[in-house]
């Protein structure tokens, strides 16, 4: 130790180094190179004869109480008074812990922490800390900065605690967790690609789960998102799976998925990857959404019964990038991250969709398990499949091309169609003759009442002018253009018996 002590000091002195045979000595004990201990000052005949010197013994190696001596006689410090931890002289050569930590290499949240548990230990351990003054004269500024910021630490009774898992926190999801998960799915997609193969793949997969050749095109899309991670954020499509029957394999079919995008070897570990709208939405204090640490997210029955407050927070989720993050005593972080979702449902996306329709998911009806299969049949399909995808087109044309058949209608466009029924009974047409030649916005208002409460006054008006044209004046209409597109609406839907009892003249 006593001579790494020597080559650490000359290292951080070159402009003032030590004595040449100090140095030597030390080299060739360590067999370190030469090279890095040159003084500053040498002219080049200086620097070849300390090179070829450090071949040999001199008269300082063996001799250990002489090097203190000597050490101590030209720096005025002891070696004891100089560190003796491998991992703080590291931490010396940074300007912060973090960004010493950020040299790393790390496959666990686990070895962040088993790491920061080191560096507190040595902290704790280390005879240089026990002398602060002497400390802060070695190592100057920096060996201050860091010597307060441990001492800070201490000071609390949790304060360790917190730090070790803050930090590990900070950096596992900010920068390791995606690092480890896309180097193993790439591992995991490195194969044979062609174009037999992919139609090979989509053979399979009709077989095993019928899917229509829509259904392909549209997992292709979220399969193909994943794996580049360069979709545009307004362009991305959530995956959706529901049934309203048991034992469809719909969850099965989902986990899979979720974890070939994540690199396993199979779907047994799903829950690794699973989590809850609060926690996505950023409704969690201090707990870092699932996206910051997958390439594909599993969100198994998520959906509330009432999404009517957070829906707008669930569209805004699926269609941007990254994510903001603040972990308990750490600053804010932006996680560079996609939002890559698959959902399981036993109802349909109608009951969730607050809008009129929505483009953001890519909505599958499991009617029905068409194949027995083994986990693990299913899972080399899927992972076949995937392996084979390969974008074609331009994220927007694709885009595009799928819009109008895969839009989901919503609660709006099913309570348009619920006021179109009602405008189409027998009671509302009395209503329409016993009216003079102005029906008013009211008239409308009341009828729908009788059916259901709490409705939606502006989805109404939509709804009347989308059936009987513009109002003449303000929130009146033409008792001629209602009777008119009552007639309309009966004739598109062949319902004869609400016009021939009210006696409604046929438009022909």
């Amino acid at each position: 130790m006593v001579y790494k002590k020597i080559l650490r000091w000359q290292k951080s002195h070159l402009d003032n180094s030590l004595p040449s045979p100090v140095v030597s000595a030390a080299i060739f004990e360590t067999q370190s190179n030469p090279e890095n201990y040159c003084s500053a000052k040498f002219t080049a005949q200086e620097r070849l004869s300390f090179i070829l010197s450090c071949k040999e013994k001199n008269h300082f190696f063996g001799q250990e109480s002489a090097l203190k001596v000597e050490f101590f006689n030209v720096t005025g410090f002891n070696i004891s008074d100089m560190l003796t931890s491998e991992v703080w002289n590291e931490i010396l050569e940074f300007d912060s812990l973090t960004e010493y930590l950020e040299t790393k290499t790390f496959d666990s949240k686990h070895e962040i922490k088993s790491l920061c548990k080191r560096i507190f230990n040595d902290y704790l351990t280390d005879p240089a800390f026990l002398n602060p003054k002497k400390f802060v004269q070695i190592y100057k500024q920096k060996g201050y900065m860091y010597f307060e910021q441990m001492k800070g630490i201490c000071r609390g009774i949790d304060n360790r605690e917190k730090w070790i898992e803050g930090t590990a926190n900070q950096l596992w999801f900010g920068t390791y967790a995606l690092k480890c998960i896309t180097e193993r799915f790439n591992k995991l997609m490195k194969c044979e690609q062609s174009e037999v193969l992919y139609r090979k793949s989509v053979i399979n997969l009709k077989d095993a789960f019928r899917f229509t050749d829509l259904q392909i095109e549209m997992l292709k899309y979220f399969v193909c998102q994943s794996k580049e991670g360069n979709c545009p954020a307004s362009l991305n499509k959530a995956l959706y799976f529901w049934s309203d029957k048991k034992g469809t394999g719909k969850t099965t079919v989902a986990a899979t998925l979720v974890c070939i995008l994540n690199g396993e070897d199979s779907h047994s570990d799903v829950r690794k990857f699973k989590s809850n709208l609060p926690q996505e939405l950023g409704f969690m204090d201090h707990v870092a959404p699932m996206i910051c640490s997958s390439r594909a997210v599993l969100l198994d029955e998520a959906m509330p019964s009432d999404t009517s407050k957070s829906y707008g927070t669930l569209k805004d989720r699926i269609t941007s990038d990254g994510a903001k993050i603040r972990f308990v005593y750490k600053n804010q972080i932006d996680v560079d991250c996609k939002a890559n979702y698959i959902f399981t449902s036993n109802n349909p996306l109608l009951h969730y969709v607050q809008d009129k329709s929505e483009r953001r998911f890519l909505e599958y009806e499991i009617k029905q398990k068409h194949k027995n299969l083994t986990y693990n049949e299913i899972y080399d399909i899927f992972l076949i499949f995937i392996r084979q995808c390969k974008r074609t087109r331009e994220w927007q044309e694709w885009y595009d091309s799928m819009a109008a058949d895969t839009e989901v209608k919503g609660i709006e466009s099913q309570n348009i169609d619920d006021f179109t029924s009602y405008f189409q009974t027998e009671s509302f047409v009395n209503i329409v003759e016993r009216c003079s030649c102005q029906i008013s916005i009211g008239t409308f208002y009341e009828h729908v009442a009788k059916f259901e409460k709490g409705f939606n006054k502006q989805l109404v008006r939509e709804c009347v002018i989308k059936l009987f044209g513009e109002a003449n004046r303000p929130s009146m209409w033409r008792k001629s253009d209602v009777i008119k597109g009552i007639v309309k609406l009966n004739l598109e839907n062949e319902n004869e018996l609400v016009i021939n009892e009210v006696d409604i003249p046929l438009p022909f």
